[in-house]
């Protein structure tokens, strides 16, 4: 089987029309898309997000609440929010780090500029989030995104983005302290983060 690269390369194989943002609102707006219906918009492409079960509920609180003491004045936490990535792209990653103060997104998203970190948290979803939004986080010159990964325990930390993919990949296990590379201050221990997770 031929692996696929991309939503772009899916897009583009199968000649499929891309809805812009605009649209997608618009369809928002009109009810065509269910206000409590879970999906995002990737590359043109209405995509079905993952139920949130406890675990990853948890992680993205923790990990919300340590940034939300840690991260300095000039940059706000988002949590489950849209990102504007392009005009095809509107993903709604767990938590974004972006530019504050929070009021400037009263009436828009934040672009790719405004973003310091993306962080998904990943485990049924784990394939959608690294074949389908990395490639599209990179595009968007997203300088760091994390994929936490709930099966395995572990942060995939992504950074320094070139057309199209992060050529800086890096692993962090139990006993590791992660921080941004924009927030060195804001640290998170990974063992203390998963311990409520053991069975």
């Amino acid at each position: 089987m031929v692996a696929i690269e991309s939503m772009a390369q899916v897009v583009d194989e199968l000649n499929v029309r891309r809805l812009t943002v605009d649209e997608y609102m618009q369809m928002a707006q009109a009810g065509i898309i269910d206000e409590d219906e879970r999906v995002e918009l990737l590359d043109g492409v209405i995509v079905r997000m993952s139920p949130i079960n406890p675990p990853h509920a948890y992680v993205v609180s923790t990990i919300a609440h340590v940034f939300d003491r840690l991260v300095p004045e000039g940059a706000a936490v988002r949590t489950q929010c849209p990102v504007q990535l392009s005009r095809y792209s509107l993903p709604e990653p767990d938590i974004a780090i972006v530019q504050g103060p929070l009021r400037a997104y009263a009436r828009r998203h934040p672009e790719p500029g405004e973003i310091f970190l993306i962080i998904e948290v990943a485990d049924s979803s784990l394939r959608k989030d690294r074949m389908l939004k990395l490639p599209l986080y990179a595009t968007a010159g997203i300088p760091e995104t994390w994929i936490v990964d709930l099966v395995h325990k572990q942060f995939l930390v992504h950074r320094k983005p070139v057309a199209g993919s992060y050529t800086d990949i890096t692993v962090h296990q139990a006993g590791e302290v992660i921080a941004p590379l924009a927030f060195p201050e804001a640290r998170i221990e990974i063992a203390s983060l998963f311990a409520e997770l053991e069975p």
